[in-house]
């Protein structure tokens, strides 16, 4: 499987066209590093990718700062 971070910010919207991490901890450690970076309100979303064709996933981690 393959993990997609999405970021919902007040100051920049959502971003959802990051890079593909090969494992749920990459992607973890990924979304962890935006929270440590942005200094507003943000979320981050760590979806599963079940068909990148047609961009369908589900939420496996949410984080919040």
């Amino acid at each position: 499987m393959l993990y997609k971070v999405k970021v919902v910010s007040e100051i920049f919207g959502v971003d959802f066209d990051g890079p593909l991490h090969p494992t749920e901890a990459h992607a973890r450690r990924a979304a962890q590093t935006l929270l440590a970076v942005h200094s507003g309100k943000i979320v981050v979303e760590i979806h599963k990718l079940l068909d990148p064709q047609f961009r369908s996933s589900e939420i496996v981690g949410r984080l919040e700062k």
